[in-house]
């Protein structure tokens, strides 16, 4: 029994738990009454949500066994909360349960598996875990804890991560039930157990089993395999030979008892011929009682005493053999009366391939018996048999072997019938064929005598027009017959064969035959046409219809007539359709076609056409017009004649244009008159008429007219004004725009002043360019111009600006190298003027840098030196100083350093060269040659002079040299018989300060001392006392004394080319040899050749050029020929230049003139010597001709060969000749050479070559390849750093050490490869150079220039490379 209080609070807890589950976790705390008691008791067990009985707490789950239900509960307050799992949305009395495993996964706070609920969540683990005490981590289970560490397995038990595994001790495997374990037999003997070779383990057991081709022997243990190596071939076509290797047999496999074998003629083995073979027959055995021609199988295997080996097999075929039964089914069959078929089938047993069969006939009646041979076929037809004849035939078959048996005797017999022959000499008369007719002839047929001929069938077809067959018998005593009326060329065939009554036809004979040609019996077929143009017409046809031709259609013949009246003309032509040309337009035509073969046919009816109008033929006539004031023209005509207007005319068209291009006025009219205008005034028109009809218009030939003059209404256009010198302006323009102009422009107006205020002055002009002289430099003009005409002056343009320019100054340094020696102390450097007059004062700077002289050469360094102009100073003036160059007494090879040009002044434009190399030469040895190794002269001149000359450095110091004559061993000739000589000064001095190429010079006085002699000679020769002096090539000369003055005169030149635009052409004449001591003239004439018809030439006869005294080899007078052009011919002309002296013609020289304009061009030189790192200007020269136009040529490298020890490239790869550029001109490059860290072996080439970047200049090229030498640079060997000597005592050691650093220094100069020079040594075994090579070098002496070709290098002369000049003076 429940008291009152506790049945309120049970009814009380009942609502709130309702309120709860009914809310979804929303928990009320209430004060409620029951409005009723009857209540009453569930026995389900559920779980309501209780808030509290005090104050506001979290919900809790409460659960109870019953739960107390009512049936209405009386609220009278409530607050609202959302139980412990729940969240509010916000001011809403909802709640929304809340995943606590939504977060980390899906896991939530759970290390494996989180699994919600309502209002709350739990952890659970995977399967090998447990969950932990707190309720969220898992814990590893360890299933092999238990039985001793063995957990459910039977020998080991492994423990892994939420799970484990069993595995077996050696010599077991686990089962499948993966927890125990079997004893493995098959564990050892590398898996294969007692086994030979394969073995498996099973439950408790094991088993045996071979690899494939090997059999298991009874011990269930061992394997036994099959013979190796089996070959099978063919022995005869019942026997096959076989052999093989044995198997491999051990005593585990048994006794070798013998092997067996079959061969079967089917697969699979089993049925066919068994063998057994003793052991011995291994080697090779024959397998017979085999069947020929058949393909076989055969298996060969060992059988021992414990087992039957496996087979090897081979498929082969035994040979073929005769056939070895006849052919089947012989038979015979009666085709007709002289015909008999045989026929048969092969052979049963044919022992291989049928090649051919064997027919054997026999007649008989007595006849000679035959055969037949029969390929590819099983059929023989007998032929030429009479009717009702016998015949026994035999048929045999063949292989390649050979022949086999006969068939028995089959007889066969022909038929009865009709005559077995045609009727003979089936034959045309050929007299008898006519167009419609022929006449046929034949003989009686062969054996008539055994058949009755009773009849004659003839038949005859043809197949060309349809005619029916035609079919009838003659009278067998009938051999010819004749036809008629047959079709005109038609081709017939005749078939005539000869009949018995009773036995019917025999054989035809056929013959064809046509009938010859006729006329065409009717016209073309479908005469129709097409109109092509108003005068062109094509007509179109189809020959008669097939049955009218009569013949073979060799032609048509067409006529044609105008019906407007006029000559009517007709075609004859092979092909079907004819396009009539030149037709009159717009008249109609009537024609008809008629077909050709032995003769003309019928005509087809007339076809007639009309052409289409076109445009009229001639123009309008007798145009005329009639200015009426400046702006109006009355122009008027006549039409053209009736037959030129091809059609009716429908109007006029009336065109007024400016220079025949743009229509300014048209006009189009039906009269023959026309007012034109507004025109402007004296403006030139041209005015064309024309007339059209409904083909077209035609325009006469246009009249101009033109207007009265008027005053220009433009200005001047496109006016320029360039300031071509600081006191020169060009002023250039261009006429006001034509339809400005308004008349003819006669002159021009110039206003020409300064600034606004200056005074102006006026030009007037009738060019469209003037140059305006004696300006003002950098001051500014102002300028206007105006045209006019004859009616007066038009507007000025806008004054323009124009500002003249400054006079800049040009400054350079006079030399781009400078050379001096260290004793000399001193070089001197100078910079030059070059404009005409200096107005104003200027100055340059000269500085200098070091360059490679740091080590054994110092100099005073200049650092910004004035060189001041004064206002006054003239061209090639110069200002010069001095820098000091000092000695430090140690020996070292030639060293450089630069000065260079700056300026600060605007007004100074420095030009090339202003930056210059001063080469110091260690070495103080002075260099002399003679000038010239022989030297002519006279007795009449009495003397000569000799001169030396220096060929290296600046001197130093005052060099004294002698000169010595020497006639050894020439007594007959050293001027002892007519002539004697002396020295006027036996010494040659050379002072301080005299540079390279200077000379000096003395003489030797001759006298005559007996009688005379034509030629007589001596030599002089240096000496010098002085060992810095070293005497080069040549260093002796020979004097050659003539008795009276000889000399030498021929052509500089044998062949000249020039051309008609060049104008000219130089030819000169030179001095080959001798000396000329008195007046020598020779003269010039010209000869004709072939420049008379395209070119003339002024002639020359006898044009005097005179040679004076003085002039020596080498020396050339030239004249200029001038070259007319006068357009008559084309091609290469050319005439001859002759040499005459007072005997005679000496020379000639040929001139070839080319009709277009030319250039000749090349190289300066044929070839070059440089060094590595050297600079090599290439020049280019005209050698003739003379540019109208811009020329740009290229170089390019046509070989690359020099790739050992050098590399090279060009700094600008093309050379431009600008317009005007003549004979002489030159233009250069630049050709680097330098190392690349390769060492050379050997000289190395390549080659340098010109080519056009375009055509437009013709260019024929004299050295129009270069060959570039660069010379072999040795290194410092281990000899040469052996040679330099060993000092003691302290003079010796500074020896010893300035000897080391020079040796380093040299091999650092070398490694960096800097530029190399060449020294010029004598030496008598030296190789002459070429006449078309050069020796290049850089950094020469001061003054020098690279030496080219036409310089003078003694033939001696050898190269040598600086440093190791140094090196081997230093060791000596």
């Amino acid at each position: 029994t429940m008291g009152r209080h506790g049945l309120f609070v049970v009814v009380l807890c009942a609502a709130v738990a309702k309120l709860c589950a009914s809310q979804s976790g929303v928990c009320y705390f209430l004060a409620s009454q029951l409005s009723s008691q009857a209540y009453y008791t569930q026995t389900s067990y559920t779980y309501y949500y209780s808030c509290g009985l005090f104050g506001w707490s979290r919900c809790s789950s409460t659960g109870y066994s019953s739960t107390l239900q009512y049936r209405s509960v009386t609220t009278y307050a409530a607050r609202f909360a959302c139980c412990s799992g729940y969240s509010q949305i916000g001011a809403t009395e909802t709640c929304v349960e809340i995943n606590e495993c939504a977060l980390n996964g899906g896991l939530g706070p759970c290390e494996q598996v989180c699994t919600n609920t309502a209002g709350s969540f739990y952890c659970s683990c995977q399967a090998g875990y447990t969950l932990s005490s707190n309720g969220y981590n898992c814990q590893d289970t360890n299933e092999c804890s238990s039985n001793g560490g063995l957990g459910p397995c039977q020998q080991l038990c492994s423990n892994t991560p939420g799970s484990f595994y069993c595995s077996c001790l050696p010599g077991y495997l686990l089962r499948n039930d993966s927890l125990t374990c079997d004893r493995d037999e098959c564990h050892y003997n590398e898996g294969h157990g007692p086994c030979e070779q394969n073995c498996t383990n099973t439950d408790g057991s094991y088993y045996c089993n071979c690899t494939p081709g090997y059999v298991l022997v009874t011990d269930n243990r061992n394997c036994l395999g099959p013979p190796s190596e089996l070959v099978l071939v063919a022995f005869n076509s019942t026997a096959l030979r076989a052999g093989w290797l044995p198997p491999t047999v051990d005593p585990n496999d048994g006794t070798l008892l013998y092997y067996g074998a079959v061969c079967s003629s089917a697969i699979p083995e089993g049925s066919g011929v068994q063998y057994t073979l003793d052991i011995e027959e291994a080697q090779g055995t024959l397998l017979t009682a085999l069947s020929p021609y058949t393909h076989y199988h055969c298996c060969v295997w060992v059988v021992t005493s414990k087992a039957s080996g496996p087979s090897i097999c081979q498929s082969t075929r035994t040979y073929e053999d005769v056939p070895y039964s006849p052919p089947e089914s012989v038979t015979t069959v009666a085709r007709n009366s002289t015909e008999l078929d045989v026929l048969w089938s092969p052979p049963l047993l044919s022992n291989g391939p049928i090649t051919g069969y064997n027919v054997y006939v026999e007649l008989l009646d007595g006849g000679t018996a035959t055969r037949e041979e029969v390929v590819d076929a099983q059929v023989l037809t007998l032929g030429h048999l009479v009717p009702h004849q016998t015949v026994g035939v035999r048929v045999s078959a063949n292989t390649s072997v050979g022949e086999g048996p006969l068939s028995s005797l089959v007889q066969g017999t022909t038929l009865v019938g009709a005559p077995i022959y045609p009727p003979r000499d089936l034959s045309v008369y050929d007299d008898s064929i006519t167009p419609q007719g022929t006449t046929i002839a034949w003989k009686i047929p062969l054996h008539h005598d055994s058949i009755v001929v009773n009849y004659y069938q003839v038949d005859l077809w043809e197949e060309q027009f349809g005619t029916p067959h035609v079919t009838f018998n003659l009278p067998g005593n009938m051999t010819s017959y004749s036809f008629e009326i047959l079709q005109e060329y038609c081709t017939y065939q005749c078939m005539v064969a000869a009949g018995n009554s009773m036995y019917g036809l025999g054989p035809s004979s056929s013959i064809n035959f046509t009938t010859l040609e006729a006329i065409p019996s009717g016209p073309p077929l479908g005469l129709s046409g097409e109109l092509l143009s108003s005068t062109s017409y094509r007509l179109f046809w189809n020959p008669p219809a097939p049955i009218d031709r009569n013949g073979v259609v060799r032609s048509y013949f067409i006529s044609c007539s105008p019906l407007e009246g006029g000559k009517a003309f007709s075609y004859s032509l092979i092909e079907s359709n004819i396009t009539l040309m030149e037709l009159h337009p717009f008249y109609t035509y009537q024609c008809r076609v008629a077909a050709v073969t032995t003769g003309m046919g019928p005509y087809t009816a007339k076809y007639e056409f009309k052409m289409s109008p076109a445009a009229p033929s001639s123009p309008a006539q007798n145009i005329s017009f009639v200015p009426i004031n400046s702006t109006s023209i009355l122009v008027a005509w006549g039409p053209p004649s009736l037959n030129a207007q091809n059609g009716v005319i429908l109007f006029y068209v009336v065109v007024l244009s400016v220079s025949e291009s743009r229509a300014v006025l048209n006009y189009t009219v039906v009269r023959t008159s026309v007012m034109v205008g507004p025109l402007l005034p004296y403006y030139t028109y041209t005015c064309s008429v024309g007339v059209f009809t409904a083909g077209g218009g035609t325009f006469a030939d246009p009249i101009t007219i033109q207007s009265s003059q008027g005053v220009p209404s433009g200005v001047p256009r496109n006016i320029t004004a360039n300031s071509t010198s600081p006191y020169d302006v060009m002023l250039s323009w261009q006429p006001p725009l034509p339809e400005e102009r308004n008349g003819v422009i006669v002159d021009y107006t110039i206003l020409f002043g300064q600034s606004p205020d200056s005074e102006r002055r006026t030009l007037s002009s009738q060019d469209t360019s003037v140059s305006l002289h004696s300006l003002a430099s950098r001051t500014t003009y102002r300028y206007s111009i105006a045209a006019g005409t004859s009616a007066g002056m038009g507007p000025f343009s806008d004054f323009q600006q124009v500002t003249t320019l400054e006079e800049a100054v040009n400054i350079s340094l006079s030399q781009s190298t400078y050379s001096t020696y260290e004793l000399a102390g001193h070089v001197e450097v100078c910079a030059r003027l070059l404009i005409e007059v200096l107005d104003k004062s200027v100055h340059v700077i000269l500085s200098t840098e070091p360059g490679t002289a740091t080590d054994g050469v110092n100099f005073i360094s200049l650092h910004n030196h004035d060189f001041h102009f004064s206002p006054g100073m003239h061209r090639d003036e110069t200002l010069c100083v001095n820098m000091t160059v000092l000695d430090d007494g140690i020996v070292e090879e030639d060293e450089e350093f630069y000065a260079f040009l700056s300026t600060d002044d605007p007004s100074v434009e420095l030009k090339e060269p202003f930056r210059a190399a001063i080469t110091i030469i260690n070495s103080n040895h002075v260099s002399v040659s003679l000038k010239d190794s022989i030297y002519y002269t006279t007795k009449a001149t009495g003397y000569t002079q000799i001169c030396a000359l220096l060929m290296e450095g600046v001197l130093g110091k005052i060099v004294h040299i002698n000169l010595a004559i020497n006639d050894t061993g020439n007594e007959s000739l050293a001027g002892v018989l007519g002539v004697g000589y002396s020295l006027r000064s036996h010494q040659l001095s050379f002072q301080q300060g005299q540079k390279k190429n200077s000379s000096t010079c003395t003489n030797i006085t001759l006298s005559k001392d007996g009688p005379a002699i034509h030629r007589e000679e001596f030599s002089v020769y240096f000496q010098s006392n002085d060992a810095s002096v070293l005497l080069t090539q040549p260093s002796v000369a020979t004097v050659v004394v003539t008795d009276q003055d000889y000399v030498v005169v021929v052509f500089a030149r044998h062949e000249y080319l020039t051309s008609e635009g060049v104008g000219h052409v130089q030819v000169c004449v030179m001095v080959s040899a001798g000396h000329v001591e008195r007046p020598t003239q020779v003269y010039i004439s010209t000869e004709d050749m072939s420049a008379t018809g395209g070119t003339e030439y002024t002639p020359l006869h006898s044009y005097p050029l005179l040679f004076t005294q003085g002039h020596q080899e080498n020396d050339s007078l030239c004249i200029t020929i001038g070259i007319q052009r006068n357009n008559r011919t084309t091609g290469t002309q050319s005439f001859g230049v002759l040499l005459l002296d007072t005997t005679g013609v000496v020379e000639r020289a040929v001139i070839r003139i080319e009709d277009i304009d030319f250039m000749e061009i090349g190289f300066e030189n044929a070839s070059y010597v440089v060094s590595e790192a050297a600079v090599v200007p290439l020049c280019v020269k005209i050698y003739s001709g003379q540019l109208a136009t811009e020329l740009a040529l290229t170089l390019q490298s046509y070989d690359e060969s020099a790739n050992g020890g050098v590399d090279y490239f060009l700094v600008n790869q093309s050379v431009t000749f600008n317009r005007g550029h003549t004979s002489g001109d030159t233009e250069c490059v630049h050709l680097t050479v330098r190392h690349d860290s390769v060492k050379a072996l050997a000289n190395k080439t390549f080659a340098i070559g010109l080519s056009q970047l375009s055509e437009d200049v013709p260019v024929h090229y004299v050295h129009g390849r270069v060959t570039v030498i660069i010379t072999y640079e040795a290194g410092l060997s281990n000899e040469e750093a052996s040679m330099v000597p060993v000092a003691t005592g302290v003079v010796g050691a500074l020896v010893l050490a300035t000897t080391i650093a020079i040796i380093v220094i040299v091999v650092i100069i070398k490694r960096r490869k800097s530029s190399k020079k060449f020294l010029m040594v004598s030496s008598e075994a030296a190789t002459p150079t070429t006449d078309t090579s050069c020796f290049v070098g850089t950094n020469s002496g001061e003054g020098d220039s690279p030496l080219s070709c036409e310089d003078s290098v003694p033939s001696s002369t050898v190269q040598h490379n600086d440093t190791d000049a140094l090196i081997a003076s230093t060791a000596m």
